[in-house]
C-alpha cells in the first residue's frame, strides 16, 4: 500500500504517548464508573498523537456470532441536519454501526490491526456517504482483554499516512484504553447484579403486597383485589395486559373473569368469552401438561398453533406468555401477560417469576371468590406458602401474637412452628450476638414502614445459617398498622 502524500510521517514522541497515558490512567484512579468523557478523552489523545483529522472508540458487540460496533467516542463529522440529528439522538447510546463491508468491518471480522493508506484502491473499502469528509488513510486496530476482541480503534487521514511504527508507537495508549473497556465491563457486571438484587428483592415483595391483599379482602371486595393484584404484576413485568381466565366447570368452555391494561391499551375482555376450549389445542396441550407458553413473536408460532394466532391477531397481540392456573391437579384457568405496543422476548428469569407469581396468585384469586369470612383468606395464605421456598410469617402489629407461620419456618429455623406460636419471639435467641441489637432495632420499626434485615442465626443443632428478612405494615383503611407480614429466606450459600 503506496503513502497517499509525499510528505513523510512524523513519528510519534514515545515521551508524548507516556504523558497521555499517565493523564488517562489518573482519570481511570478517580472514577468509580466509565464515563463518557473518558473515552471521549482517550480519543483525543490518539488523534493529536498521531496527527489525524477524525476517528472513533468502539466496543464489539455481537448479534449471535456476527460482530458489529456501538461508538463509545465519535470525532464529531456530521456534514448536514440529517447526520447531526442522528449523532443528538444517539446520545450515550453511541451510534451502531453494522455494515461489515468496509475497512473497520474487515478489523471486526479478522480481529487483526489493518492498515490502508489508498482507501479508494482497497477492495475493502465501501466508500463514503456524499457529503461526507474525505477518507484518504485509515488505521483499525483491535483492542483486547487478555484474548477477547472488546473494542476497535479507528483513525482517518493523518498526513503522509499510517505505518507500523506509529501503530507501535502507540501500544502504551492502546493498553490504557483497554484498561478502560475493562472499567466498563466491571462497571456493566456490577450494575447487572444490583438489578438482579434489585429486582429479586421487589418480586418478594411483590408477594407480601399480594399475599396481605388476599388476606384482609373482605367477600364484597374480591373482584377489586384480584384487578389490583393483576395491575401491581403486570406493572412489575412491564406487559401490556394482564389478565386472569377461568375454565367452566367441565373445562369445555373459558371467560376472561379479569383483566388489567396499560395506558392507551384497549382492554379485550368483553369480546373473551364462552371461548371454546377445543380452539387452542397446541396452547392447552401443554398448559394442561403443566408448561407455560412464551411467545417473543407470532412468527415464531408453529403451523399447530393457527387457531391460537388467530386469536390473538385482532387483539395486535404481538408477544405473550401464559402460565396454567391449577388445583387439585387439574387446570383450572389461565393468567397472561400480552405485550403489544412492542414485541417482548421474555427471558427464563421473566418466565421463573410469572410462574410462581402468576400460579401464587391463580390459586389466592381462584379460592377468593368462594371466600366469606377471613379464617379462609388466612388459609389461601398458607396455600402461598406452601408454594414457594420461604418462611411466610404474619404478626399483630405489637409482635406479641403470632397469626400464621408457614411451615419451611421449620426448616430454616430448625424448630417447631408450635414454639413460635407459644413464644411469638422466641427466635430471638438463635440471632448471633453480634446482629442482636440490630435486629432488635429493626423490629421496633416494623410496625411503622417496609424493613429488610440480613443476619446470622444457630440452628438448634449448631449450624449456623445467614437468613433475609423483610417486613412489611399491613394497614387498615384509616392507615393504622394492624398487622406485620413478613418473609425469611436461607442466604447462606
Amino acid at each position: 500500500m503506496g503513502f497517499v502524500s509525499a510528505v513523510t510521517p512524523q513519528p510519534l514522541d514515545p515521551l508524548a504517548v507516556l504523558e497521555r497515558v499517565c493523564a488517562v490512567q489518573n482519570a481511570l484512579l478517580l472514577t468509580e464508573a466509565p464515563e463518557r468523557g473518558l473515552f471521549d478523552q482517550m480519543l483525543r489523545h490518539f488523534v493529536e498523537l498521531t496527527r489525524s483529522e477524525y476517528g472513533f472508540i468502539g466496543e464489539v458487540r455481537y448479534d449471535g456470532d456476527r460482530p458489529w460496533l456501538r461508538s463509545r467516542a465519535l470525532t464529531d463529522i456530521a456534514w448536514d441536519d440529517a447526520t447531526r440529528a442522528e449523532l443528538a439522538r444517539a446520545g450515550s447510546e453511541g451510534l451502531a454501526f453494522r455494515n461489515l463491508d468496509t475497512l473497520f468491518g474487515r478489523v471486526l471480522r479478522t480481529g487483526e490491526a489493518m492498515i490502508e493508506n489508498d482507501p479508494p484502491r482497497s477492495p475493502f473499502a465501501a466508500g463514503v456517504p456524499r457529503g461526507h469528509p474525505p477518507l484518504r488513510c485509515f488505521l483499525g486496530v483491535p483492542v483486547r482483554i487478555g484474548e477477547a476482541f472488546v473494542g476497535m480503534v479507528g483513525l482517518a487521514n493523518r498526513e503522509g499516512g499510517y505505518d507500523p511504527a506509529v501503530l507501535s508507537a502507540l501500544a502504551p495508549l492502546l493498553g490504557a484504553t483497554s484498561g478502560l473497556f475493562y472499567m466498563l465491563r466491571l462497571h456493566e457486571a456490577r450494575l447487572r447484579a444490583e438489578a438482579h438484587v434489585a429486582r429479586r428483592l421487589a418480586f418478594e415483595r411483590l408477594i407480601l403486597e399480594v399475599s396481605s391483599l388476599f388476606i384482609d379482602a373482605e367477600p364484597a371486595a374480591v373482584d377489586g383485589v384480584i384487578d389490583e393484584a393483576l395491575a401491581r404484576t403486570g406493572r412489575f413485568v412491564e406487559a401490556d395486559r394482564a389478565y386472569l381466565f377461568v375454565l367452566s366447570d367441565d373445562g369445555r368452555t373459558m371467560n376472561n373473569t379479569h383483566e388489567w391494561c396499560a395506558p392507551e391499551i384497549p382492554p379485550q375482555r368483553d369480546a373473551l368469552q364462552r371461548m371454546r376450549v377445543d380452539d387452542f389445542p397446541w396452547v392447552f396441550d401443554i398448559l394442561a401438561a403443566g408448561g407455560h407458553v412464551a411467545v417473543a413473536s407470532l412468527d415464531d408460532l408453529p403451523a399447530e398453533a393457527a387457531g391460537f394466532r388467530a386469536s390473538l391477531e385482532p387483539q395486535q397481540i404481538r408477544s405473550v406468555v401464559l402460565v396454567p392456573v391449577v388445583h387439585d391437579g387439574r387446570l383450572r384457568g389461565i393468567v397472561g401477560f400480552d405485550a403489544v405496543a412492542a414485541p417482548r422476548r421474555w427471558s427464563d428469569e421473566d418466565a421463573s417469576l410469572l410462574r410462581v407469581l402468576a400460579d401464587d396468585i391463580g390459586n389466592l384469586l381462584r379460592r377468593s371468590r368462594a371466600a366469606r369470612a377471613l379464617a379462609e383468606s388466612e388459609e389461601r395464605f398458607r396455600l402461598i406458602a406452601s408454594n414457594v421456598r420461604h418462611a411466610f410469617f404474619l404478626m399483630n402489629a405489637s409482635y406479641d401474637q403470632l397469626l400464621y407461620v408457614s411451615p419451611p419456618f421449620e426448616d430454616l429455623w430448625g424448630m417447631p412452628c408450635a414454639a413460635l406460636y407459644a413464644d411469638p419471639l422466641v427466635w430471638l435467641s438463635t440471632v448471633d450476638p453480634a446482629h442482636r441489637a440490630e435486629v432488635e432495632r429493626t423490629l421496633a420499626f416494623s410496625a411503622r414502614r417496609e424493613t429488610v434485615s440480613e443476619y446470622r442465626i444457630r440452628r438448634p443443632d449448631g449450624a449456623w445459617r445467614w437468613v433475609r428478612v423483610q417486613t412489611l405494615p399491613v394497614r387498615d383503611a384509616r392507615g393504622a398498622c394492624v398487622k406485620v407480614a413478613g418473609i425469611a429466606e436461607d442466604i447462606t450459600e
